[in-house]
């Protein structure tokens, strides 16, 4: 099974365009228009991040992957909106390789969920 068989949900990622600051101090990002592509996410079970989130006792801080065409043009900056959640992207992009192919195959992205479809950093 290729992992573009399971590239069935629709992600949108936002690109911050500029952050400035409200009268209070407070973060203001705005972003480029947002863009649909289609992949894959999901929660990581184990690892780190998910003996971390337990021993905190918040489970819900464990991360999350997801997983996006090859050409899709994503920076470790970018934001994801999928399933009414948000998630930060928190590292660079990993293109795999498929040796096979002699090409990249997809985008690998760790992520972690920052709120709801509803935060504030969303446009409306």
């Amino acid at each position: 099974m290729s992992v573009l068989s399971l590239m069935t949900q629709t992600l949108t990622v936002y690109r911050k365009a500029s952050v400035t600051r409200d009268e209070i101090g407070g973060e203001v990002i705005a972003t480029e228009t947002p863009v649909q592509v289609a992949g894959y996410i999901a929660p990581l079970v184990g690892g780190s991040n998910q003996q971390e989130a337990e021993m905190s006792g918040n489970t819900q801080l464990g991360g999350w992957i997801a997983f996006v065409p090859a050409d899709t043009d994503v920076t470790g900056w970018d934001r994801i909106e999928y399933g009414g959640f948000a998630f930060d992207i928190t590292g660079p992009p990993a293109p795999m390789w498929n040796p096979r192919l002699s090409a990249y195959s997809h985008i690998e992205l760790a992520l972690r969920v920052i709120g709801d479809a509803a935060a504030p950093w969303v446009p409306s």
